[in-house]
């Protein structure tokens, strides 16, 4: 049926259904686009080869597939079952399973945070998504989301972000389309996602030592700091204030406990950060000058995209620009760098 179906294409007359077979292939998929509700098992569905994004948008003759699938009847936006199913390697989302499985539970954690937007874009009901690509849940953390997905939970592979794949990350939410820019949107928002949830960068505020605080609870909160792996945290000594309610309060944890516990809690802190800082040197990315360093007036200060704070040679006309910059050396908390179009000299 479907070398047929090339075989009618007028765009394709003159190179045969062999050519395009090389960047996809069709496969029957019973009541799936077909509208004609007497031939509601004729349905198929059109399967990319692996390609990147600008393969899409520049070598793939969608406009052309599209318009002679709507002149030969098939509308797939009319059906309720049919979706755009679009997968990522996770090799796109790290270089490590460490590093992928923290992407993708990011991933999992924007989708929830941003459910009612995304269900806007997705051009389908929630009866549809609760259907064929439900949500996992809110969680107050990332890996909690993760862990939760892990174990199959709503429907196994009919939710928004399948992870059931081995090799490939399925992202399920989109409705069919015949139409070429809604194709190209839909395929355009994953990227984003899948380039922005990565560098994403998760901070905490954390109180040790508040009235009540046990070694249990303290317990629980060092699990979590090394589930989450904040990329930093504002870590603070609960101080006694007169007059407010908790200095009343009983069970006031004894000073020397309360600093034992901020000591291996900042431990623990620092050496996360240190490790997830690390992963990035020796990479160029785009940096936001933002002042003259305080300490240095031979250098900037700017912020990465994840917030991080990078000092390079610079003067005061770089302030407000954002500039690649080569990351030379990880210090903990900042990075040291140039600029990478060789302007300046390295710190």
């Amino acid at each position: 049926m479907f070398d047929d179906w090339f075989d009618d294409f007028p765009f394709y007359a003159d190179k045969g259904s062999k050519d395009i077979e090389k960047k996809l292939y069709g496969k029957h998929a019973g009541r799936v686009m077909k509208t004609d509700i007497k031939e509601k098992d004729d349905g198929f569905e059109l399967v990319t080869h692996p390609m990147s994004l600008s393969y899409h948008r520049t070598e793939m003759p969608w406009e052309a597939l599209l318009r002679e699938a709507v002149r030969m009847g098939y509308l797939s936006h009319q059906s309720g079952t049919c979706g755009l199913h679009i997968h990522v390697s996770r090799d796109a989302f790290g270089d490590t399973y460490a590093h992928q499985e923290a992407a993708i539970a990011r991933v999992l954690y924007f989708f929830e945070k941003h459910w009612e937007e995304l269900l806007k874009f997705s051009r389908r009901t929630q009866r549809q998504l609760d259907q064929w690509a439900a949500r996992y849940g809110y969680k107050e953390q990332p890996r909690e989301i993760l862990e939760h997905a892990k174990k199959g939970y709503h429907g196994g592979r009919y939710t928004c972000v399948n992870l059931q794949n081995t090799a490939t990350v399925e992202f399920r939410i989109f409705r069919g389309t015949l139409k070429r820019n809604t194709l190209l949107a839909s395929l355009e928002l994953v990227d984003k996602i899948r380039a922005a949830v990565p560098d994403i960068a998760l901070t905490t505020d954390i109180i040790v030592g508040f009235p009540g605080e046990t070694e249990e609870d303290f317990e629980e909160t060092m699990d979590v700091v090394r589930k989450v792996r904040y990329d930093s945290a504002f870590t603070f000594i609960y101080s006694k204030r007169t007059g407010t309610p908790a200095a009343s309060m009983e069970e006031q944890v004894p000073e020397d406990v309360i600093k034992a516990r901020f000591d291996r809690l900042l431990k623990e802190v620092q050496k996360i950060s240190a490790e997830k800082a690390g992963a990035l040197t020796g990479q160029t990315l785009p940096v936001l000058i933002e002042e003259q360093n305080e300490q240095d007036a031979s250098l900037v200060t700017g912020r990465l995209s994840n917030n991080s704070v990078v000092h390079l040679p610079g003067t005061a006309d770089m302030i407000g620009k954002i500039l690649d910059v080569k990351l030379t050396e990880c210090r903990g908390f900042y990075y040291l760098g140039e600029r990478a179009d060789g302007k300046g000299q390295t710190v």
